[in-house]
């Protein structure tokens, strides 16, 4: 745990500090778990419940300062993304008739291109 009731994590909610100071009343009583917990009339089963919440949260690290913290366990995660512009013009795909694909990447002549869609379009099929 933290160590102490007087090391409260500022993560915790006002209940998980609750249950820290518990914890740490009953590891300073002396008592067993479930001793402690029939005297304080506490569920062991919640008690073990907060004691391995609270190992997991003391193994996360702290959320950066300024940063709103997470709500929930699937809260959202954002991950920063650098976008690089394109270099030149998006490629071209074309699909004719009997499958054949002209796929064009950079810059071309449309009078080119009309020349080569003409000539594949007359080629017969083998088929």
């Amino acid at each position: 745990m933290a160590g102490s009731s007087e090391s409260v994590d500022f993560r915790l909610t006002p209940r998980a500090q609750d249950w820290l100071r518990l914890m740490a009343e009953c590891a300073q009583s002396g008592l067993t778990q479930a001793a402690f917990c029939a005297a304080r009339g506490i569920s062991r089963v919640t008690m073990s419940w907060w004691r391995r919440e609270l190992r997991l949260l003391e193994a996360k690290p702290a959320p950066a300062p300024g940063r709103p913290k997470p709500k929930g366990p699937q809260a959202a995660r954002f991950v920063a993304v650098r976008v690089r512009p394109t270099v030149g013009p998006a490629p071209i795909e074309i699909v004719l008739a009997g499958g054949r694909v002209i796929r064009i990447v950079g810059r071309f002549e449309e009078s080119e291109l009309r020349r080569v869609i003409a000539v594949l379009e007359s080629i017969t099929s083998p088929c």
